[in-house]
């Protein structure tokens, strides 16, 4: 049947019509049809991804992609900056966007993760997308070189709103509030 193309139920349903002794059993000893269900229909149960699960994986298969970052490094980076709900995160990410996706995670799209680098050209933050985070959540996102800020600080201008040239193109966001 499985050639054929038939489900994975309707196998155990033909299993079961076709089996003499299913009918006599009573209902808490027919352990028959729980068998041949895991056999030929499996369920695949995919979990929501989280910063745990993101940092092992790549920390198994690329760690220098992440800058060697562990689990157990993470999870002590987050509670030891404060972050709460309706915060506004500076982030210096040079691990793929590890650090920014987490605390987006952790705020939970209540406020705005503005992730800097050093340089002029943005660092790749390409791990963001494995955390499947909403629309609202990737909106509040804003990326803009370290040294936007730093120039607006030299020059005088008032350092609570970045300048649109400093930000990504389209963006009218806010770093600092």
């Amino acid at each position: 049947m499985k050639r054929v193309g038939a489900t994975g139920d309707e196998i155990v349903e033909a299993l079961i019509a076709n089996s003499s002794t299913f009918g006599k059993k009573i209902v808490f000893s027919q352990k028959y049809k729980l068998k041949k269900q895991k056999k030929y229909a499996p369920n695949v149960l995919i979990p929501h991804p989280s910063a745990q699960s993101i940092c092992e994986t790549y920390f198994k298969k690329s760690p220098a992609h992440i800058g060697f970052v562990r689990v157990d490094t993470l999870s002590l980076l987050l509670p030891m900056v404060n972050i709460s709900a309706y915060s506004d995160v500076l982030v210096v990410d040079m691990v793929g966007g590890l650090v920014v996706g987490a605390v987006a995670e952790h705020l939970g799209g209540t406020g705005y993760v503005c992730s800097t680098c050093l340089g002029s050209a943005p660092s790749t933050i390409d791990i963001i997308r494995m955390y499947n985070l909403s629309s609202d959540m990737v909106s509040r996102i804003v990326l803009v070189p370290l040294s936007a800020p730093c120039s607006m600080q030299s020059s005088g201008n008032s350092p609570s709103v970045v300048d649109s040239s400093a930000e990504g193109p389209g963006d009218d966001r806010t770093c600092w509030r």
